[in-house]
């Protein structure tokens, strides 16, 4: 029951690691495209205003 438990546990750790890694690397991706889209936009306006 023992071995049992700490495999469960084991798993239930490793599914919420994956979650969090998953979730960090869309909120990274999602930060990389703004920050794109920003710079986008700021060189637009600069040649605009140029």
């Amino acid at each position: 029951m023992d071995i049992l438990m700490a495999t469960s546990m084991i798993m239930g750790i490793v599914t919420i690691v994956k979650t969090i890694v998953i979730l960090i690397i869309i909120v990274v991706m999602i930060t990389l495209i703004i920050a794109v889209l920003f710079t986008e936009v700021a060189m637009g306006t600069l040649t605009d205003h140029r």
